[in-house]
């Protein structure tokens, strides 16, 4: 078995571009890393815009199915989150801020 250094290993290796940091001004000098940058930049806004349209879904799928305490209620009695006597205790006269 031979060895070889790290630092050998390491120089020989192409560096892969896959985050927008990645890239340094001087890769914008040549035409081909210039646009292998651009398109690591599109590609890191399509994910993050994908990222912020299923979260927003989420947010709005969460909001549905919580309106107000007694559905809260509900949903966690019928996730089994919550037992009988928290969900009387949880809808009293005096706890809630309706």
């Amino acid at each position: 078995m031979r060895r070889m250094s790290c630092f050998l290993l390491i120089d020989s290796l192409q560096t892969y571009m896959r985050y927008v940091g990645d890239c340094d001004s001087s890769d914008f000098n040549s035409p081909k890393k210039a646009k292998e940058c651009w398109n690591v930049a599109v590609t890191q806004l399509h994910k993050q815009k994908l990222n912020i349209n299923r979260l927003r879904k989420t947010n709005l799928r969460l909001i549905d199915r919580v309106i107000n305490l007694s559905s809260l209620t509900n949903h966690l009695r019928q996730q089994l989150l919550l037992s009988e006597n928290a969900e009387n205790i949880a809808t009293l006269p005096g706890s809630s801020s309706e």
